[in-house]
């Protein structure tokens, strides 16, 4: 079977390396002190090797190195096979580790063959994935290797590895405020989101995987994107901000006139980045909608009355730039979010059911980006964990061997994940993605793109319309919070839960 040499394309052509050739007999059989010498070669996937250029990724398909990795394998598959037929008396000690480790159910099918011992006890050589098979299946039958084949374990990352060695001081810096671009620039500095002054997927994902609760609600919230401090320290910056803002209510009497002067707004805040700037407006905001004012804290009206015209910050509006989307779209998105934001006093978002981690995960098209519905922060944040499970599970079964028993467990595991949103909001329905038998990723929600066709009133009206349903999804949500506010299913409400009921009730 020949071997592909593929161009690195999509969302890993920021990552090193130009071409990959697809070979997972090299990535098993080469050690990386083998791989060091081979010339070309960046660095290894769980498909293949990637190489800087295609030049060198071709002569490494021609090489005698790739040629002993064939016969390697070949000779290691008819070796095992042997073991399969004769069982015991091949190898007895080799052959009861592997049954050990399958009926002790915490190893992969992939791992026993490479287990320390397993290699020991089979002359220094691993056992591929169809020999260990053969096996099992031989002395236990196929519905036992279905149960052991359930087990996953995947080959963790360089950084998920770094970050888990790092993981009690990493935890102490967020639980101090950090936050998590500023925490991937001190643990992961040489990543591409640490250049770029972004987060790292990874690294949420371990932060969210190790959250205490308890030391979670004594986190003193961020006053900027970068700067964070003692509650007594962020009511002074609130106080200094809405003094500043009060000499200056001229300059944002309108959504135009703060637009037209936002620069000029932030030069005079002595907020570092304009990117605090507007995290201590929304600070500001969200105190003045809060049911109990900080210490010390006196609202300014006419402060108070014109902040809504302060621009909001929207993540989403960010990665629809980065994505390359047109002014003329993201212009369309905040159209509808100042109309749907005359209608409420609360906080709203553009809800994606089809989560936007999984989107970047699968590398699914752009134009799911735009597939989305306004609704309230309080609705967002509480879809935001099970977001996470929704990436956590189709990532678990794109990675597996996709059999039958694997997609009955995904979906099952989706299909509970999706009831138990429905259930507690009273019927919005969260997105997934399915996979058709050659293991292709098929996006599922039942929400439309808000560039849908019309003129820019008609796109106003229908973004209302879905806003206005959206109503209930909310109203829903709340009402079963209120019934049980330290259920584990609203841990992500815990930002949300000191404000106003004028804020999260309509």
């Amino acid at each position: 079977m020949a071997v592909r040499i593929t161009p690195i394309e999509g969302r890993f052509s920021s990552k090193p390396g130009k071409f990959l050739v697809r070979s997972v007999m090299a990535v098993r059989e080469l050690s990386d002190s083998q791989l060091k010498k081979i010339t070309g070669f960046i660095r290894k996937t769980t498909e293949g090797l990637v190489f800087d250029n295609k030049s060198n990724a071709q002569n490494f398909v021609k090489s005698d190195v790739l040629k002993d990795v064939r016969s390697s394998a070949i000779k290691s598959r008819s070796e095992s096979s042997g073991i399969a037929r004769q069982k015991k008396s091949a190898n007895p000690k080799l052959f009861n580790k592997i049954i050990k480790l399958a009926e002790e159910g915490k190893t992969s099918v992939g791992k026993i063959g490479t287990d320390s011992e397993v290699i020991k006890l089979n002359n220094g050589k691993k056992i591929t994935y169809a020999s260990i098979k053969n096996i099992i299946t031989r002395e236990k039958g196929k519905e036992f290797f279905n149960k052991v084949a359930e087990t996953k374990q995947f080959a963790k990352g360089e950084n998920r590895i770094l970050l888990e060695k790092n993981v009690n001081n990493l935890m102490k810096d967020y639980y101090k405020g950090m936050g998590s671009p500023t925490l991937t620039k001190k643990y992961l500095p040489n990543s591409p989101n640490a250049k770029k002054g972004t987060s790292a997927t990874v690294l949420t994902d371990v932060i969210k995987e190790n959250i205490d609760s308890k030391k979670l609600a004594n986190r003193p919230a961020a006053m900027g994107s970068n700067q964070y401090g003692t509650r007594k320290e962020q009511i002074k910056v609130l106080k200094d901000l809405q003094n500043y803002l009060s000499k200056n209510t001229n300059k944002f009497t309108s959504k135009a006139a703060a637009e037209s002067n936002l620069k000029n707004l932030f030069k005079g805040s002595d907020s570092g980045t304009i990117g605090n700037f507007v995290a201590r407006t929304n600070i500001l905001r969200k105190a003045y909608n809060s049911k109990n004012l900080p210490e010390g804290f006196k609202v300014n009206q006419k402060v108070k009355d014109l902040i809504k015209y302060l621009p909001a910050q929207d993540f989403v509006e960010s990665e629809l730039r980065a994505l390359g989307f047109s002014e003329k779209t993201i212009k369309s998105m905040n159209q509808v979010e100042t109309a749907v934001q005359k209608m409420t006093t609360a906080s709203t978002q553009l809800e994606h059911a089809l989560p936007r981690s999984v989107i970047r995960a699968l590398n699914l098209p752009k134009k799911y980006y735009l597939t989305g519905e306004r609704t309230t922060n309080f609705l967002n944040k509480f879809k935001m964990q099970f977001d996470g499970q929704m990436k956590n599970a189709a990532m678990t079964y794109a990675q597996s061997n996709q059999t039958p028993s694997d997609y009955k467990k995904y979906i099952t595991n989706v299909n509970k994940i999706r009831d138990k949103v429905k259930k507690l909001t009273g019927g919005y329905e969260i997105g997934y993605v399915d996979f058709d038998k050659a293991g292709n990723a098929i996006p599922k929600t039942n929400q439309m793109s808000f560039l849908r066709k019309g003129d820019a009133e008609s796109i106003k009206a229908k973004g209302i319309e879905n806003f206005k349903k959206n109503i209930k999804y909310h109203n829903a949500l709340k009402k079963n919070f209120d019934k049980n506010p330290t259920s584990l299913d609203f841990f992500t409400l815990r930002d949300e839960i000191s404000e106003s009921p004028r804020k999260n009730k309509f």
